[in-house]
This record gives C-alpha cells, structure tokens and sequence, in this order.
C-alpha cells in the first residue's frame, strides 16, 4: 500500500434516496405485475471531462447534473484491457455518480480513484450487488464526508453487508506530528 493510505474494508449503509437522480414513478395500474428494469439515468448534457480508463484518456460526458458518469456497455467493452481490472480515474470531482453495465465487466475487479480515495469492488462482491440493484451499478461517491452510496434500479439507496464478499476503499492521510512520533517508537510485525 502507498505511504499515507489507509485503507478501509467496508459494507454500504443505504440512508434513503440520494437525491442524485431523478426519482422513479411506480406503477399504480398493476402492482403485482412485474416491471422490467429500465435505464433510469440522467439527460445527458454536452459538457465533456477528460478522464482515465485503464490507463486511456477518454473525453466522457456527464449527465445534467454535472456529476453523474454513464458508461455504455459499448465503452465499457472498448476500453477493458484483459488484466482483470476496470479502472476509472476521474480526477478534480468532489461528487462523482458512475453508472454502467455490469455484465459488460465480464468478471473485472472495478476500481474508481478520485483525488480523494480510491474504491476497488472485486467481482464476487459487484456479483452479489447485482443480486441487490439489477443489471446496472449506479455509485455515488462524495468527497465531503467520503460518502459512498449504492443505487437499486429505482435510485433508492440499499444496504450492503456482505462480509464475504467486501470492498475496499483507500483514503489518503497523513499523519499528524504526534502520530508519526509513536508509529517511529514501535515496531509493528506482521506475519
């Protein structure tokens, strides 16, 4: 791990509704019909930010909202390089929305860095977020509290406690004056 990380194993804790994207009207006709789950992102708006995939800068567009990032799964597919990892860098973004596909991961570990701390989402845990949001993942990720939320298909925010299958999540820290004193004055072993 790079010096001045620490890295945090966690489980999502859902809040409500974000308030990110637009919420969904349910259907009243026929409540016990089942729905198919439709794409529900924001209007796209023309303004564009340059960002990195695996290691590839791509002009992307963001939605009205100016935050939200969605990835088709023709982009996704263009741009994976085979080595197990889907990494997104959007730099220079306090709030950041990802959308995208996740069958077209076809089984990559998903990593987003921002300037503010980094997510990795291995596949078995983005497996079993499938099972709680449907087809596409939707994260919303905040710099203000380091705030990471997961989105059902209804813009709602769920739970996620999986301890089999976590996520991590690096922030960037620097230790005070005080604390670099004592971690200097201990030696700390692992095995």
């Amino acid at each position: 791990m790079p010096a001045n990380n620490v890295t945090v194993t966690a489980n999502w804790i859902g809040t409500g509704s974000s308030g990110w994207w637009p919420s969904q009207q349910t259907p009243t006709e026929n409540p016990t019909q089942p729905t198919t789950e439709q794409p529900i992102d924001p209007p796209v708006t023309n303004v564009g930010v340059e960002i990195i995939i695996n290691g590839t800068k791509i002009n992307a567009t963001l939605g009205a909202d100016e935050k939200t990032f969605s990835f088709t799964a023709r982009t996704v597919s263009e741009n994976r390089n085979n080595t197990g990892e889907y990494i997104i860098e959007i730099p220079n973004r306090d709030s950041i929305g990802i959308t995208l596909p996740i069958a077209a991961l076809e089984g990559d570990k998903l990593i987003v860095k921002t300037n503010f701390g980094t997510i990795s989402i291995n596949n078995s845990a983005i497996q079993a977020i499938r099972a709680l949001t449907g087809n596409t993942l939707r994260l919303v990720i905040e710099k203000s509290s380091f705030r990471v939320a997961l989105l059902n298909s209804s813009n709602r925010e769920v739970n996620y406690n999986n301890p089999a299958n976590p996520f991590t999540i690096t922030l960037p820290y620097t230790l005070s004056r005080g604390q670099q004193r004592r971690v200097s004055e201990k030696q700390i072993y692992c095995q």
